[in-house]
Order: structure tokens, then sequence, then C-alpha cells
């Protein structure tokens, strides 16, 4: 993947506002130099490429990104949102599957298919055939709608931003600075990330970035009351959400209307404190082959299902 150390010129005229043009382009959003679309919208600077026998992005070792990633977290996170502002999946792909695309018709896809593609690889060109009809993807716009939305989404997440906060659970606790932290475990459905926040202060903590079928630990400190609600967010993207050690802090109301993809509830409480049981109408029943449940949850098990 071009980014960062290759494909980008750097410029600046007074050492402090910098200037990047990015060109060339050619691997990007899933595509590799040799024209398959080898990656998933989930790549990152880590992903090791075990066919190509190197790391998917190019300049993984770049002295200088790497010292931005080292030294400027909190810039990254607020270019981030600024970026987000503007630049909306919904404007992206206006740009390259509406405007770009417009000025081409299915036929000069055909054609250019045709004649790059599959007519060398019939037909003796430049004195021989050509074995590159893997290349063929005709104007690609399936998976660029995919890899675009579902990669905006994963960084939203990452960085705390756009529409990751609103996608959240709201619940109330009640606690003093000097209560020990509320732990929930979150299991992930999809590779993503989670977080909590409030009105005021949206981006208290972060998982980081958590791979699908891997928990993840949200720690709730400080002091909070009845009247300052908290927002859990990745909502959409919880299979597991046990708040074993938080359910005794857990006050009024708890809203799981987003939890589209929850398939596992504990609201069991650690100590000898009360328990919140809720309803999630998400929840399959135990019938649809759900695994058994621990003995410490099957009571809550039984009252989120009515039995």
């Amino acid at each position: 993947m071009d980014q960062r150390a290759k494909n980008m010129l750097l410029r600046t005229w007074n050492g402090k506002l910098w200037y990047i043009t990015y060109y060339d382009g050619d691997t990007q959003d899933g595509k590799r130099n040799d024209c398959f679309l080898a990656y998933d919208y989930t790549l990152d600077r880590n992903t090791w490429d075990a066919e190509a026998s190197k790391y998917a992005f190019e300049g993984r070792e770049s002295w200088l990104w790497n010292l931005v990633l080292a030294n400027f977290g909190d810039d990254l996170k607020r270019c981030a949102a600024n970026y987000r502002a503007k630049m909306t999946p919904e404007r992206v792909l206006s740009m390259l599957t509406v405007e770009q695309m417009g000025n081409w018709s299915d036929r000069a896809y055909n054609k250019s298919g045709y004649l790059k593609y599959i007519r060398p690889a019939m037909v003796d060109t430049y004195g021989k055939k050509w074995p590159f009809i893997y290349a063929l993807q005709g104007n690609n716009k399936a998976f660029l709608t995919y890899f675009v939305r579902n990669r905006f989404a994963l960084l939203d997440a990452k960085y705390g931003t756009s529409s990751f906060t609103s996608d959240n659970i709201d619940l109330y606790m009640s606690r003093t600075n000097a209560d020990a932290a509320d732990t929930l475990r979150i299991t992930a459905g999809e590779v993503y990330a989670f977080g909590y926040g409030t009105n005021n202060s949206p981006n208290l903590g972060n998982s980081g970035i958590v791979e699908a079928g891997k928990t993840a630990e949200l720690k709730i400190t400080g002091a909070y009351t009845v009247n300052d609600p908290l927002r859990v967010y990745g909502a959409s993207r919880m299979q597991v959400l046990d708040m074993t050690d938080a359910a005794d802090h857990l006050k009024n109301g708890l809203d799981l209307g987003k939890c589209t993809s929850l398939r596992e509830l504990n609201l069991h409480s650690g100590t000898e404190g009360s328990t919140m049981v809720a309803e999630h109408r998400q929840l399959p029943s135990a019938q649809d082959g759900e695994p058994k449940k621990s003995a410490t949850s099957q009571d809550r098990w039984q009252h989120l299902h009515g039995t």
C-alpha cells in the first residue's frame, strides 16, 4: 500500500505548517501492486503479507512517521476529528463512484479490460501472451463502497471521532473518586474499538483496536451521580457485554437499544450488592443454539428471556 514514506511529498515554508502532496495511488483501498484485492479494510501498519513476505504498508520503518506516532498521539486525534468534520464516507464515495466513475460508461470499462487483460492473455502481444487476466475487476464499485464505509467506521472508533460516539449504550452510575474502578469487559463481534465518555468529556477511555472474538476492558473511574449519564461506545459491534464488576454502581436505566449484535449480557453482581436486570430483544433464545450459560449468569439469562 502506497502511503506515508512512499508516494508523498512533504513541504513547508516555515517549519510549522506542512503541506502533503500525494501522488501515484495505484495501490490503495485494499489493492496490492500485483492488482489483487489482497487486503481487507481492517489492515494496519502491522499487517503482515505472508504471500508477499513483507508488511502490507510501504514505509513501515519510516523514522519520520514512527516519530510522529510516538510523539503526536493527541494531535493525530485532533486532526482526525477536523478531517472527519469535512470528509465523510458519503462525500468520498460520491467523488469516487459518482463523479469520477460517471465520466466512464460501462462499455469503456469493458473495452479497457478487454484490451489490457483479456486479449493479451489470448493473443500474442509484443511477442508473447500475458497472464494478467486476474487483474480484471471492472469498475470495482461494490468493493470500494464496502471498503470505504467500513474503513471510516473502524478509524472513527480508533480515534474516537464522528459517528463512533453516537453508537452508544446510555447508563447511569453512582460512584465516588475513592471507589475502585468499575470494569466492563466487551467481546468484539468484529474488528473494532470501544470507549466511554460523557456529554462534556466524550473521550474518557478507549480500548484501542480489538480483534473479532477478543475481549477488551474499559475501566470507569472518577465520581458520577445519577444525573451524569455515561456513554459506552461501540454498541453495535458488541457480542458479549460483561458488567459483573460494575453492576453494583449501576442506577436507573440501561439503554441497550443500539446493541444489535449482542449475544450475551451479564449483569450479575460480583459482590453481595444488588443486581440490575435489563431486557434486550436482540438476544437469541436458548432454542436458537446459544451456548450454555455459567451458573453465575443463569438467573440473569432467565430474566432476560422472561423465563
